[in-house]
């Protein structure tokens, strides 16, 4: 759920807004002291995420409303619907 969440905070959500895997890598190590690969292939197998065909892959939330749910039957916080502004 780190790595969706992660990816939910930086608001990535379309093909063309990806988040870098070196770093996605480098701060899941940091955090969990293991390598993040296995974890990206199995979320993106499920279909949470999905990939940007460059050189160094970049990552996006593909399905959001698969996304949220998870995240939100974690505990992490979700904003539900549309929120606008006063």
């Amino acid at each position: 759920m780190f790595i969706i969440n992660l990816l939910y905070s930086k608001r990535n959500f379309k093909l063309d807004a990806g988040y870098h895997s070196d770093k996605l890598n480098k701060l899941f190590r940091k955090k969990f002291n293991t390598d993040a690969k296995d974890f990206i292939k199995r979320l993106a197998n499920d279909g949470y995420i999905s990939s940007i065909g460059k050189s160094p892959p970049k990552y996006y939330i593909c399905d959001k409303p698969k996304a949220f749910s998870a995240l939100d039957q974690h505990g992490y916080p979700v904003t539900q619907g549309r929120i606008r502004r006063l």
